[in-house]
């Protein structure tokens, strides 16, 4: 959903193909980061480079998403000591009507939010250098 705009050296954006390719045996990362995820290196190997320690992880999404990519990357972290959390934006209309996103990433996040459409995750997400 996300591509970094201006990277910092403190914010890292992962995106479902990303996350995916850990799941995948003997794919490599997709990043092309030149970190050494490619041949020889099993998923749980990839995945826990990746996972390499921070404080924060922020999982992003609208309501109805598919969750996959957030379940590895919330599991990727359980245990340590990370924050993890959950920022779903529910859309006028999908409130009441589908809410596996949520429902799924909620027992594997710190702290959950539900936002609405206002333009508080845009802003959140512009003031970490990232957009939608």
């Amino acid at each position: 959903m996300c591509r970094s705009r201006a990277p910092s050296a403190h914010v890292r954006v992962s995106g479902p193909a990303e996350l995916h390719a850990f799941a995948e045996p003997g794919s490599g990362s997709g990043s092309g980061s030149g970190s050494g995820s490619g041949s020889g290196s099993t998923a749980a190997e990839r995945l826990a480079q990746w996972a390499d320690p921070v404080d924060l992880v922020l999982i992003v999404g609208d309501e109805g998403d598919d969750p996959a990519a957030g379940v590895l990357a919330a599991r990727a972290y359980r245990g340590r000591s990370v924050t993890i959390s959950g920022l779903i934006r529910r859309r006028p209309g999908t409130a009441s009507t589908d809410s596996r996103t949520s429902d799924t990433l909620r027992p594997l996040c710190t702290t959950m939010m539900l936002v609405n459409d206002t333009g508080y995750l845009d802003d959140l997400l512009d003031a970490l250098g990232v957009g939608e």
